[in-house]
């Protein structure tokens, strides 16, 4: 049997997870950003350190800022390189080569497609914010408003997602 590393990651603080917004608010937030405390969270990650051949994130905002300041947490990076979005993208595809980051809709909140904090941009927003040489799209759905069923059985999705998993050819997983 392939033994395989895998490494979970929480996002960092976004700012629907903001206490001093009332919750009803905080839900109607489509697809928050991280918070300067989640990048910071997001930079000590330090999942740059692992050297993983494979990066799978969900296809929410906060999830691929945090991959990205975690990537970018690189000191000798950060200095070469600007931090707004675009360029952050550009300076860790040219680092890590082929190693593409997958937007896995598998890896979705549970409540994808319901709340507006757990609903994401569409994909062609997605590479208006942060370019595409960095990420792999083939299992995104490529039409607007196209989440996961929040209706789906959560033991189904974790099933599949483990199938996904256990059919990548990569042995470090992030």
């Amino acid at each position: 049997m392939n033994t395989k590393t895998i490494i979970l990651v929480r996002h960092g603080q976004a700012t629907h997870n903001l206490e001093s917004i009332p919750w009803e608010e905080r839900e109607q937030i489509r697809d928050p950003l991280l918070t300067p405390l989640g990048i910071e969270q997001a930079k000590q990650a330090l999942i740059h350190r692992y050297s993983p051949s494979l990066i799978a994130v969900s296809p929410l905002q906060r999830t691929v800022q945090t991959c990205l300041y975690a990537l970018h947490s690189n000191g000798e990076m950060e200095q070469k390189c600007c931090a707004t979005n675009l360029q952050m993208t550009k300076c860790i595809a040219t680092r890590f080569g082929n190693t593409k980051v997958v937007l896995q809709p598998l890896l979705q909140e549970e409540n994808a497609g319901t709340l507006l904090c757990d609903t994401g941009v569409d994909v062609a927003e997605l590479c208006e914010i942060y370019g595409n040489e960095l990420f792999n799209l083939d299992y995104m759905c490529q039409e607007s408003n196209c989440w996961y069923n929040p209706k789906h059985n959560l033991e189904e999705r974790v099933k599949l997602l483990i199938q996904w998993l256990r059919d990548r050819e990569r042995n470090v997983l992030l």
